[in-house]
């Protein structure tokens, strides 16, 4: 029992001292571990939710600016929906469509090659005018003629059909019904009802 007896109390009192501090040391840097994180969290968030905001400012104003810019070029010009050079081109392609109208066969094909030019140019400069396919033009003026001719009350469905280059009456029926929400006979009867 010697150990005890040997160690000065001044050596004792030095390793209590050395030990506190080193546990006083953890807790500073625990301490401080705990507040950095909570800040660079709070940075991060403040950060995320600045550049959400701006992303979502920036598009409220693009919104708005188009609107605006839009309601303005009507102001302007109010009768013209687009420019006599585009109004020409889809002019050329509807007159091209009516000559051929009760030609089952003619396609977007045949008008891009009347029209002088590529299938996908015909489709980028209709779409880019009138906002559809050459596809549904050409199919909206088969229905625009199906109609004046029910209207006439001369010919049958299955007739009419087939004058304006409709595959067939079933066919034709389909798209009336997608395009009108009714059939070729129910939407010519309710065209009738609304004229006075």
């Amino acid at each position: 029992n010697n150990c005890n007896t040997k160690v000065p109390h001044c050596k004792v009192l030095h390793a209590a001292f050395k030990l506190k501090d080193e546990i006083f040391k953890i807790i500073i840097y625990f301490f401080c571990s705990y507040f950095i994180q909570a800040y660079c969290k709070r940075l991060i968030f403040r950060t995320i939710k600045s550049a959400v905001n701006r992303i979502y400012y920036n598009r409220i104003t693009f919104l708005f600016y188009c609107k605006f810019d839009s309601e303005r070029q009507e102001e302007k010009n109010p009768d013209s929906a687009i420019d006599d050079v585009s109004q020409e081109f889809i002019d050329k392609a509807r007159s091209l469509v009516l000559a051929n109208l009760g030609s089952k066969g003619y396609s977007v094909e045949q008008l891009s090659d009347d029209m002088c030019m590529e299938r996908t140019g015909l489709y980028k400069k209709m779409n880019a005018i009138i906002g559809c396919s050459p596809s549904v033009f050409i199919r909206n003026i088969r229905l625009e003629r199906a109609v004046e001719l029910l209207s006439a009350e001369t010919m049958s469905v299955q007739e009419v059909a087939e004058a304006v280059g409709f595959n067939s009456a079933s066919y034709m029926s389909r798209c009336f019904v997608a395009e009108y929400g009714a059939t070729p006979l129910e939407y010519v009867r309710r065209l009738k009802q609304q004229t006075p």
